[in-house]
């Protein structure tokens, strides 16, 4: 009894000790890095959870994914919150600290190991490399999938005690809830498999019962059943990879083989693998993203981490009669790695933090069970194991508070990472966002410029320069610039709308609208082309066909004084006055300073 108390009052000091860590990142802002996407310029998302929120959800494919889960989730707390930033990071630390109980009770329930256990989860919980899942508004899937993984696992044993349709049901919806949330879970009926092996021991394997862990608690199940009873959990996977694949071709987020043969994607896996390894050791260096491992470096990285990932796989088969928790705990983190080791690539990173969210955990249970069998046996062996715990819990807390840190502002975060990496072309770009939004343009331009210098392919940089020159007034400079970026990818509505509203800036009208009009088909959900052609069709004379453009401007972003102005000049051009007053009025509520708004009401 006094066993079990003390393993409770531990894990609760567990999970107070987790929120304690990550609290700080309740007042943090959201990030220039998918924030945006997600959040702060997600009109749909804005606008809370609705029904044609729920519909878009399940329909879109923004941001080359498909996850409606996370999306209702983002929507449910601006329902609840609003855009208040700490609101949305503490549902994310929520989130972590329920992840840390699950998985210690997960394990605890699986092994009869309790202290293990919560060694295993205070790792998960208190490691550095998680920081990124949890502090990252847009990493919200993170947390949430691996949330309803937990879940499943949970069901899987009540499932594995009294087979039947009614328990396999739970396992079924919440590893589909799961994968809505983030489809890095499709490895889950796989992993099922290494479990039935260890700890659940449903294969009928003999093997020697590892020190702590009770007897075999299941019947034996022959082989043809354990496959065939996870083949409908197959079935999801493989719909779920099906989906992201069209998903990811569509955002332009998956390179095809012609751009990176599959030895370009090796040179990318194999060296990760190994320094995700090395990472978890030694969490030091970490930056938010990571650019691909150079030439002149890829063969050594590739071969060393060929040689670690073979060997240490044989040891695990080696040992998996005498050691099974080695066997599970290093096909975990090498199976649940795969949808994101690069061997499908996604996007020009070589490794990222946020990937190791669920995979570590294989290596922390190895490392739960290993290290006690190198402590001889004494009187003082559990208080050596519970110190050394300790030790090794407290620099590591220190060191996710500290990283947690790096996430109090953007241009924090992107120095951190520009002097963790050195050159890296998406830092520079989202560095160069950050000073261009603090109004420092000639530095932003010039990180563009440098980020173009390691890649001239990314459209991305194109518009933030082009942006940029535009904002300097070097209008003629930023149409040759977005031209240049247009040669390399034509059909780039962001490229199309800039070099309309760039033409647009010098008053060439007519040059514009054929621009802008290709920029403003019906995916675009950015404002800015709408009312760019708006004001081109007016200055014309064209204000009947102007007038939609601007109302899709104040649709996608009605929280724009700016575009309600439009609008109802538009209106009352064409003798709309009761609309146009309700316009301007709208425009004042937003910003009661609004001169235009206030003279043109006054006029009506």
């Amino acid at each position: 009894m006094a066993h079990s108390r003390n393993v409770r009052i531990a894990a609760t000091a567990l999970l107070l000790v987790v929120a304690a860590v990550y609290i700080r990142v309740v007042a943090n802002p959201f990030v220039l890095l998918d924030d945006n996407l997600y959040l702060t310029e997600n009109p749909v998302v804005q606008r809370g959870l609705t029904a044609d929120g729920v519909r878009w959800a399940f329909t879109t494919f923004h941001a080359a994914n498909w996850h409606p889960v996370t999306w209702l989730s983002h929507m449910l707390d601006v329902t609840l919150f609003g855009m208040n930033p700490g609101m949305h990071h503490l549902v994310g630390v929520a989130f972590h600290v329920a992840n840390t109980l699950l998985l210690f009770l997960v394990i605890s329930r699986w092994t009869g190991a309790p202290w293990r256990s919560l060694f295993v989860a205070a790792l998960f919980g208190l490691h550095p490399l998680h920081v990124e899942s949890v502090a990252w508004a847009s990493e919200r899937k993170d947390v949430l999938s691996t949330f309803f993984f937990l879940l499943s696992l949970l069901a899987w044993r009540r499932y594995c005690e009294r087979p039947s349709a009614r328990q396999y049901l739970p396992v079924l919806l919440l590893f589909g809830v799961g994968l809505m949330a983030k489809p890095m879970l499709v490895t889950f009926p796989i992993l099922l498999l290494l479990l039935d092996y260890w700890p659940l021991r449903r294969t009928g394997s003999a093997f020697p019962v590892p020190e702590g862990d009770p007897p075999a608690s299941y019947p034996a199940v022959p082989l043809s059943r354990l496959l065939l009873e996870k083949v409908p959990l197959l079935a999801f996977a493989i719909a779920s990879c099906v989906i992201t694949s069209i998903a990811q071709r569509e955002g332009g987020a998956m390179p095809t083989f012609e751009l990176m043969s599959f030895g370009n994607r090796l040179e990318v896996v194999l060296p990760a693998y190994a320094a995700y390894i090395g990472k978890m050791f030694w969490p030091s260096g970490l930056a938010v993203f990571y650019p691909l491992i150079g030439s002149e470096f890829a063969f050594p990285a590739t071969a060393g981490g060929a040689l670690l990932i073979a060997g240490l796989s044989y040891l695990a088969f080696r040992k998996a009669a005498r050691l099974p928790h080695l066997f599970l705990g290093w096909f975990w983190f090498l199976g649940t790695l795969v949808p994101v080791i690069g061997l499908v690539q996604v996007g020009m990173q070589s490794m990222a933090d946020r990937y190791t969210y669920l995979p570590l955990i294989g290596l922390f249970i190895v490392l739960a069970w290993e290290v006690p069998r190198f402590v001889p046996e004494s009187s003082w062996r559990g208080k050596t194991l519970a110190a050394g715990a300790v030790a090794v819990l407290s620099v590591l807390s220190m060191a996710t508070y500290v990283q947690a840190g790096y996430w109090n502002a953007s241009r924090t975060l992107f120095e951190h990472s520009l002097a963790a990496t050195g050159k890296n072309m998406n830092i520079l770009n989202n560095y160069g966002l950050v000073l261009q939004k603090e109004g420092d343009l000639e530095s932003a331009e010039r990180q563009f410029r440098e980020a173009l210098g390691l890649n001239s392919n990314l459209g991305g940089v194109w518009v933030n320069l082009g942006t940029t020159l535009r904002l300097e007034r070097k209008t003629d400079e930023a149409i040759s610039v977005l031209a240049e970026g247009l040669r390399r990818h034509p059909g780039d509505t962001r490229l199309l709308g800039n070099i309309g509203g760039a033409l647009a800036d010098r008053r060439d009208f007519a040059a514009a609208i054929p621009y802008l009009q290709q920029a403003t088909g019906p995916d675009q959900a950015i404002a800015e082309p709408f009312n760019n052609l708006g004001v081109s069709l007016a200055s014309l004379g064209r204000t009947a066909e102007a007038v939609p453009c601007f109302r899709q401007a104040v649709r996608l972003e009605p929280g724009k004084a700016g575009n309600h102005v439009n609008l109802g000049v538009a209106l009352a051009a064409l003798g709309m006055k009761n609309e146009a007053a309700a316009s301007f009025r709208e425009a004042l509520r937003l910003d009661p300073g609004n001169g235009t708004a206030r003279q043109q009401l006054g006029a009506l």
